[in-house]
């Protein structure tokens, strides 16, 4: 699969002074590159350009036009006595040309590329290509070597290492210049932010340029002053906490100058032979001059008087530097620079302001696991996250300019009287409060807003008739009527916590207005109270929530808005529009066949990480028109699977595959060639849409849960005519408009029902009044009302869609009743009513349904009720595959059964019983039947403790698979038999409490087995050595292909 990281190495082989000395010429060659095999001077081009590559004048053979056997001829004679290294990247496809590249000897006069490689001069060729059979036929086997995934850890690497070094280099960029510059560092991952002042320090260029380097561990030394413990403790005011403080800060400074060689042991600070202002000049003195690099590392507790004096002290004139690092932006004062160092947060469960650091790792599993170990997905992975992390710094430019100019004011202040007065408890215990980080924690906001208000207000000194009190109040209710909001809101979110923040910080600066100037402070607040009401009733324009209900009708008008649907993140939207995405659409792009290619399109739809049943999607594809057989579908999904466009979904060992999932890349590159093509349409999200009715391109619609969709009024459905296909994708309630499906002209495909492996996901009907606009759909070809419940039964005018080919009703619980004659629905190939538990009997006319390939779910009844019986089948010669279940009441005539073996086409049969009789047990047993082609073979709720006749492996030599689940089998031993299943490589025994037997023994009746499974009513949770299932006798699963006993 593309971006597996083949390219990438052998561009490092290349580049090794090993290689490069070794070999000569080195010609790189991409055969993608290259016009396709089907034009004429595909095979010459590629001699010529590796004749190009070596210098020859191309231009002089194109002129002559020489013929093949000359060019090759040419070739052998350039690179005879020389020790060549030529690679073909990147083959696409198998072609007689370049094949068997590996063989010691060239066929003699076979005009392939094989014969222009001389053997004996010690060249090489190295082949890559994304298909394991291109590279075989080149090279041969035992020449392969796969490019296997990378580790999770080493994805992950791959992703930290280029976000981290996206980070340093724009802080590199900042300590550039000659001139003092203080940078803040800051994010809510604390070691995210201490990783990129690392590296920042670790590099060479900073390294030469800054002499010292500081490191000052501030978290630390607060630790060591108890000034943390202090600040957490609300009785700790006054004095005692600025003595803290003021510890605090001479702690630093005689870090610094430790870390400047001077011995500080000697300095005697309780003799008070020196004081604070002259350790801060030591300090000074020692930096003058300097191009010092100071890191203040985990700045913490807001406290702008002790910041402002700790970054007063470090001289400008020298070009020296400060970085400051902390997780709060608002913590860092008077810096020229701030960097936000964002970790992604796309995958994970945690939101910006909490720590996002998870067992040392800095990106989480959700995001590494997309990238399945390929190494070009991590790292466009990481340059997605990258850009995304660049448009939010970009957005927060303008709050960080205007920090400054706040903060600019403030520091002409402190500088001035820092040189002046020591650290005192001078200030109240309000202004060492800490402050609260809106943007951070949005969903504190308003109740610290409204304490914060209640503390402000509590400094202005109002009657109870005064006009401000009403204002003060007026403001407080507004406040406490947001509460709800910034936890709901992500879209508005930016906009929001502006308003919001500009309210805080009005609130923080209450303090320096004049009493006398409080009215026009409290008009400032009203101000902001009016910008987030106005941004309020932007976001109710599209956003109204609305408890989800389940009377939702499809043709009528919706003016609700979406709810609660999961879209696609910020990052997830750049990825369907990155131009990575080019490179993985080349593996969709060397499909053959255009079929191919839209039946892997429509794999777009399907939501993330979803498990896709193998069956629905074959039914889908033949109703489109697409393939016309299964066996056709067969090997569209092989062809799928093998080219790792779709990966196989497996629940145990067992080496068939009836499930898909798509690699989530996979994913966003359909997407992205779906959109584009308009085979459906898609939001802004990636999600798919029901049809707008404006683009008449596209012809197929989806139904989606919670999906807000607006059809229009019946009268309206002019614009839906024209669709071909509607897809449920997840919607749970179905309930179309009286007459709307009636008016669609060219419907072709109604898959309503269930496509999910987990049958606990509910679909149910609100009305079966629907069902009887759909005999006007003349060309629908599949109809699906698969696992869907309250359709009790099927209107006759079923019957007049004289088109329809697939009718899949399995699992409609409620389903009661079929039309009394199907005989009209002449091309029907597939009828599936398994799991309607409620029919008692097959409608009339079955039998005379020629094309019918595949019959799952006839139920064997009273005579009486039964207008079908079993023995009438034995008319339908085109049967492949067929299910029967043998009801309670069933009747069965002596050699019924037996009629059943002119079906000789039938590959694939199940049986299941009900609660029988003794009687019926009997009148099963006595049954002789075969299958001349029979391959597959399930058996549910078999009542016989015993094998039944037809059950013995004389009676089926060429049964591959034996699936045996319930029922009262105790023995799979037959008297007067060999006992021996030759064909069987497959053999599944589940819940067969009666059944003892042990693998040994089933290896020895079946001693061609690929796969085995016996359960029993639990799941197999551990490994176990052969010698316990010996000793245990119970559960096991075995695979050959793997070689490992569970």
């Amino acid at each position: 699969m593309a971006g597996s990281g083949k390219t990438a190495l052998i561009l490092k082989l290349l580049n090794s002074h090993t290689v490069r000395n070794q070999f000569s010429p080195i010609i790189w060659l991409c055969l993608s590159d290259i016009n396709s095999k089907e034009d004429a001077e595909y095979e010459v081009n590629i001699v010529k350009f590796i004749l190009c590559e070596m210098g020859c004048d191309v231009d002089k053979w194109t002129v002559i036009n020489p013929s093949m056997p000359r060019l090759l001829k040419h070739l052998k004679n350039l690179l005879m006595s020389n020790k060549y290294l030529i690679v073909f990247d990147d083959v696409c496809e198998n072609n007689e040309f370049y094949a068997n590249l590996g063989d010691p000897l060239p066929l003699p006069e076979s005009n392939t590329l094989s014969e222009g490689l001389p053997r004996d001069s010690g060249g090489r060729v190295i082949i890559t290509s994304r298909l394991k059979e291109v590279v075989k036929n080149m090279v041969g086997e035992k020449n392969l070597i796969p490019m296997m995934p990378l580790s999770r850890e080493s994805c992950r690497m791959i992703i930290e290492d280029d976000l981290f070094s996206e980070y340093t280099k724009k802080v590199e960029a900042f300590l550039n210049g000659n001139e003092y510059v203080s940078i803040g560092i800051y994010g809510p991952s604390s070691p995210a932010n201490t990783n990129v002042a690392r590296r920042v320090l670790s590099s060479p260029s900073v390294g030469e340029k800054f002499e010292p380097i500081i490191w000052v561990p501030i978290s630390l030394i607060f630790m060591n002053c108890d000034l943390i413990n202090a600040w957490n403790d609300p009785s700790n005011v006054g004095d005692d906490i600025w003595r803290k403080y003021n510890n605090a800060e001479v702690e630093i400074m005689k870090h610094v100058l430790k870390e400047l060689g001077r011995d500080i042991d000697e300095i005697d600070f309780t003799q008070h032979k020196i004081n604070y202002h002259e350790l801060r000049e030591m300090v000074e003195r020692s930096l003058a001059s300097k191009k010092y690099l100071i890191v203040l590392a985990d700045v913490m507790l807001d406290n702008s008087d002790f910041w402002g004096r700790i970054l007063s002290m470090w001289p400008t004139n020298g070009g020296g530097a400060l970085i400051q690092i902390c997780k709060s932006g608002e913590l860092i004062d008077f810096a020229d620079h701030l960097l936000h160092v964002r970790l992604p947060e796309w995958g994970s469960n945690q939101v910006e302001g909490n720590e996002v650091v998870i067992d040392g790792h800095y990106v989480s599993d959700d995001i590494v696991d997309q990238c399945a170990g390929l190494p070009f997905a991590a790292n466009t992975m990481a340059n997605l996250i990258i850009i995304t992390s660049r448009l939010k710094q970009e957005s927060d430019s303008d709050e960080a300019s205007e920090h400054r100019n706040l903060q600019c004011h403030k520091a002409k202040f402190l500088l001035h009287s820092s040189s002046s007065t020591e650290l005192k408890g001078q200030n109240s215990a309000s202004s060492a409060k800490k402050k609260m980080a809106v943007r951070t924690n949005p969903e504190k906001a308003v109740p610290l807003l409204l304490k914060g208000l209640a503390d402000a207000i509590q400094t202005i000194n109002v009657n109870e008739d005064d006009p401000l009190l009403k204002k003060i109040n007026k403001i407080g209710c507004d406040l406490k009527a947001m509460e709800h909001i910034l936890p709901e809101v992500k879209k508005y979110e930016h906009n929001l916590l502006n308003h919001f923040a500009n309210l805080k910080r009005s609130l923080r600066i209450l303090r320096n207005y004049d009493s006398r100037n409080i009215n026009s402070w409290l008009d400032g607040v009203d101000a902001d109270i009016t910008n987030i009401k106005n941004t309020v009733s932007l976001l109710q324009q599209v956003y109204i929530p609305e408890p989800a209900t389940p009377d939702r009708k499809f043709g009528r008008k919706d003016n609700r808005g979406p709810r609660d649907r999961r879209g696609l993140s910020e990052l997830e939207e750049r990825i369907l529009t990155d131009s990575a995405m080019v490179n993985f659409q080349v593996s969709y792009d060397i499909l053959d066949k255009i079929e191919v290619k839209m039946c892997l399109l429509f794999l777009s739809i399907f939501p993330e990480n979803s498990v896709i049943k193998k069956r629905p999607l074959i039914y889908w594809w033949i109703g489109e028109g697409l393939i016309k057989t299964d066996d056709e579908g067969e090997r569209v999904f092989e062809e799928l699977l093998k080219r790792d466009l779709i990966k196989p979904h497996f629940n145990d060992k067992s080496p068939i595959v009836d499930k898909c999932e798509l690699h989530p890349w996979i994913r966003y590159m359909l997407i992205s060639v779906a959109k584009k093509a308009q085979i459906f349409e898609f939001d802004s999200n990636g999600l798919p849409l029901f049809h707008n009715g404006t683009n008449n391109l596209s012809k197929r619609a989806c139904l989606v849960l919670d999906g807000g969709i607006s059809l229009g009024e019946p009268e309206s459905t002019s614009l839906y005519e024209n669709l071909w296909t509607i897809f449920n994708v997840n919607e749970n309630y179905i309930d179309f408009s009286a007459g709307w499906l009636a008016n669609l002209k060219k419907l072709r495909v109604l898959q309503l029902g269930r496509w999910q492996v987990q049958h606990k996901h509910h679909i149910e009907v609100q009305s079966e009044a629907f069902l009887k606009d759909l005999r006007t759909q003349k060309f629908l070809k599949y109809l699906s009302f698969r696992g869907i419940s309250r359709i009790t039964m099927l209107p006759p005018s079923i019957v007049e869609l004289v088109n329809l080919e697939i009718l899949d009703l399995k699992d409609c619980h409620n389903l009661e009743t079929l039309p009394a004659d199907i005989e009209p629905l002449r091309k029907l190939t597939h009828l599936d009513v398994s799991g309607c538990y409620l029919l008692e009997s097959m409608p009339k006319g079955l039998e005379k349904l020629a094309s019918l390939q595949v019959l799952k779910g006839f139920v064997i009844g009273n005579s009486k009720r039964t207008p079908c019986r079993i023995g009438d089948l034995k008319s339908l010669k085109k049967l492949k595959r067929l299910s029967i279940h043998i009801g309670s009441e069933a009747v069965i005539k002596d050699g019924e059964f037996d009629k059943l073996k002119e079906l000789e086409h039938v590959k694939g049969l199940k049986i299941s019983w009900g609660v029988v009789s003794q009687k019926l047990k009997e009148q099963v047993m006595k049954q002789s039947f075969s299958f001349p082609a029979l391959e597959k073979l399930k058996l549910e709720g078999i009542p016989h403790e015993g094998v039944p006749d037809w059950l013995k492996p004389s009676k089926l030599k060429g049964l591959k698979q034996l699936y045996i689940k319930g029922g009262k089998l105790n023995s799979l031993e037959v008297q007067g038999e060999t006992n021996i299943w030759r064909s069987v490589e497959i053999l599944c025994l589940k819940y067969l409490k009666n059944l003892n037997i042990e693998l040994p023994k089933v290896r020895e009746m079946f001693p061609n087995l690929r796969y085995v499974l016996k359960r029993g009513g639990e799941e197999i949770n551990r490994q176990v050595s052969e010698s316990e299932i010996r000793e245990e006798g119970k559960d096991f699963e075995w695979c050959k292909e793997v070689s490992e006993i569970l």
